[in-house]
């Protein structure tokens, strides 16, 4: 798997005290896989978390385990929302050049050929 811990670079923590027991990195990568994968808020990142932890700790340090949903919470009420706003559009940046579109509007990975699809 490709290393994803440099996505979050420049996002500010805003946490303090124990509330930065877990790391931002981790946090942030669950809930962007959380949403991807169809959650909707903090009780199913933490959910997403603990179904997916196995696969997780293949790439994240988690060295608390999965942070609950009021981790989850805490972080997002205080975050700034600029700085998240940067990191996603650079990891929508990094992924859009990787596929192309056809005059339908239909994307493909870049090394597909339209020619092969009849377009």
């Amino acid at each position: 798997m490709q290393n994803i811990s440099h996505l979050f670079e420049g996002v500010e923590d805003p946490r303090t005290s124990n509330a930065t027991r877990h790391d931002l990195n981790d946090m942030l990568i669950i809930g962007l896989m959380t949403i991807i994968c169809g959650g909707e808020g903090c009780t199913d990142m933490a959910f997403f978390g603990r179904e997916k932890e196995d696969f997780l700790r293949q790439f994240l340090k988690l060295d608390y385990g999965i942070p609950s949903h009021d981790a989850f919470s805490d972080l997002f009420r205080i975050i700034d929302p600029k700085g998240l706003q940067t990191a996603l559009l650079r990891l929508v940046g990094g992924v859009g050049y990787h596929f192309i579109s056809n005059r339908n509007g239909v994307f493909f990975p870049y090394y597909f050929s339209t020619e092969l699809l009849g377009n």
